[in-house]
């Protein structure tokens, strides 16, 4: 998936070498749930590729879970310095657990919404740096299928992926030197 690739790239870049991955509910994705299942492909892949130590943590949707989500990351042994979040109602519970740490966005831990929109990733403090989804492409895309699918009575057989595109903000920086 290239918009993993591209959050796994852009930390590493920036010196990220322990990365942890909140993912969809566990429940999400054991039932085979499409984004769940290849972003999870992908961030195992692309972190290894890389170099990096990659760790998984699945969450609910809510900001509880996101918390708890957090919190189990941060208590590994090689907590990592670098979330990539792909959950946005679990979201703020992550930024709330890092804050209840004392941790601070991005001095301490450089944070990425994952498959987001771009209000969303901007209301939020610091702004975050996002893999903001393609809505208005996604959008054209639908329309023509289903105009296709009226006209033809006959349903698009192809499936299209289309990447996210990366947009920095101020959640992302250097990864700390003590860390």
């Amino acid at each position: 998936d290239k918009s993993i690739q591209m959050v796994v790239d852009h930390l590493a870049a920036l010196g990220h070498r322990r990365i942890g991955f909140v993912n969809q509910s566990r429940e999400t994705f054991e039932s085979g749930y499409g984004p769940a299942v290849r972003a999870q492909e992908a961030f195992d892949h692309w972190t290894a590729h890389a170099g990096c130590l990659g760790t998984t943590a699945f969450s609910p949707s809510t900001p509880r879970d996101g918390w708890q989500a957090c919190q189990t990351l941060l208590s590994s042994v090689q907590a990592p310095t670098a979330l990539v979040v792909m959950n946005d109602r679990a979201l703020p519970g992550v930024l709330q657990a890092l804050a209840a740490r004392g941790l601070r966005v991005p001095e301490d831990v450089s944070v990425v919404s994952a498959v987001t929109s771009a209000i969303a990733s901007e209301m939020m403090v610091p702004a975050l740096t996002s893999a903001d989804a393609p809505s208005q492409e996604l959008a054209r895309i639908s329309v023509a299928n289903l105009i296709a699918t009226i006209e033809t009575s006959q349903r698009p057989t192809e499936n299209v992926l289309i990447p996210c595109r990366l947009t920095p903000r101020a959640s992302t920086g250097p990864c700390p030197s003590s860390l």
